[in-house]
């Protein structure tokens, strides 16, 4: 059975910043966390739980 190859949650929201021509800086502001922490959820290097914010 071959497994499904699902986007990660960090592609949808970079294809979203991408058409709405926001920044990862201007995402990190609005998301009230560091650049660095944004680039790194991302691009996969970090996890997060929408449920509680983690």
């Amino acid at each position: 059975m071959k497994m499904a190859n699902h986007p990660r949650p960090g592609d949808i929201i970079q294809e979203s910043l991408d058409e709405l021509n926001v920044s990862l800086r201007e995402f990190a502001r609005a998301m009230e966390i560091a650049p660095s922490t944004a680039s790194r959820l991302l691009t996969g290097k970090s996890s997060f739980d929408a449920r509680n914010g983690n």
